[in-house]
């Protein structure tokens, strides 16, 4: 049932592949009716046909990221951590590849870029804990494995084994924002930096502190240097910006549904 609801989910996320198809097949469809029918078909394909090229261009995922990121920002100096003592990061899921009875799990793009935002975080902040929230819907090893995929990319990174602790017990934002909380108070720690994708940033920032965890937000970059490099390309469609877009849109879509839940900072 949960797979159901999960696929419904991203088909309802604009910009998101299977929301394109389905726009599509409902646009050829009307073709096919009356006159004003066919006349609102051809807007809404070209509608769809400019929105999805704007949101596979890195200036436009730039664009939508700025927008539900707006008012946040990596943290550049040691007094902007707010005497901090931890850093939290939260997992961006992994990627699993099965070959003839062998497998390899590797973080995702956008974990990879949060394990380097956090590693710089620990060397400002000079040797504190980092705590890796790691779980997903999966459960037992497979959720253990997710968060030894993050884990070794922060190893990776520069942090120190010794210094990682990893929660695999949660499976959306709001869980690991209220598995936190016990996590840090056994340690004594009172602050943390949180660590995630600018577009998930505000999300997750305010469900922490909904939970009564006190954070101070750290975005991560949303595509590496050897990705910015490329000027010329920022009007090319790319499919990795194009998921840059689509987790903009869902995380805009996502804090409207935990404001109605009221798991958001009031």
């Amino acid at each position: 049932m949960e797979s159901v609801a999960a696929a419904v989910k991203v088909i309802l996320v604009p910009g998101s592949v299977p929301f394109l198809i389905l726009g599509v097949v409902i646009g050829a469809a009307l073709l096919w009716g009356p006159p004003p029918a066919q006349r609102w078909s051809r807007r809404w394909l070209l509608a769809l046909g400019l929105f999805y090229w704007a949101a596979s261009v890195p200036i436009g995922a730039d664009v939508l990221t700025a927008v539900v990121s707006y008012g946040y920002a990596p943290i550049m100096a040691v007094a902007e951590a707010r005497g901090a003592s931890a850093v939290v990061v939260l997992d961006g899921g992994k990627a699993h590849y099965a070959v003839a009875g062998r497998e390899v799990i590797v973080t995702s793009r956008p974990s990879a870029l949060r394990a380097l935002e956090a590693a710089r975080i620990y060397d400002l902040l000079g040797d504190p804990w980092v705590f890796v929230t790691a779980g997903s819907r999966e459960e037992g090893p497979q959720a253990r494995q997710e968060g030894l995929a993050l884990h070794d990319a922060l190893v990776v990174a520069g942090v120190p084994p010794g210094r990682i602790v990893i929660d695999t017990t949660s499976r959306n934002t709001r869980e690991h924002a209220t598995h936190m909380k016990p996590l840090l108070g056994r340690r004594g720690i009172a602050r943390v930096v949180l660590v995630t994708s600018a577009t998930h940033i505000r999300r997750s920032t305010s469900a922490f502190r909904a939970a009564g965890v006190d954070v101070v937000p750290s975005p991560s970059a949303m595509r590496s240097d050897a990705d910015i490099r490329w000027r010329w390309t920022w009007w090319w469609p790319r499919a990795d910006t194009l998921a840059v877009s689509q987790s903009a849109v869902r995380d805009a879509m996502a804090v409207l549904y935990y404001g109605m839940l009221g798991w958001l900072e009031s």
